[in-house]
């Protein structure tokens, strides 16, 4: 994840960080965030723009597992 500050002279400063895993909600990321903007923000600057680039993104999958193991089998079929 990026987190960038535009100053209002297009200057940009940004900070990559890695999430300790895949965040379910947009707290979990601002939780992250909002501690590192004090690292960007220099005093007497006005900024014209804040930003978060995500990347490595995946899909979230969680599946119920059943007594005789359909779903796994009608996951290995959807896989086909």
């Amino acid at each position: 994840m990026l987190i960038f500050l535009r100053s209002q002279d297009f200057h940009d400063t940004s900070l990559e960080m890695d999430l300790s895993g895949p965040p379910s909600f947009p707290n979990d990321i601002l939780r992250v965030v909002s501690p590192s903007f004090d690292d960007l923000l220099a005093p007497a600057t006005f900024s014209r723009a804040t930003g978060v680039i995500l990347w490595k993104l995946s899909e979230a999958y969680y599946g119920q597992l059943d007594l005789f193991g359909d779903v796994i089998r009608l996951q290995r079929l959807s896989n086909l």
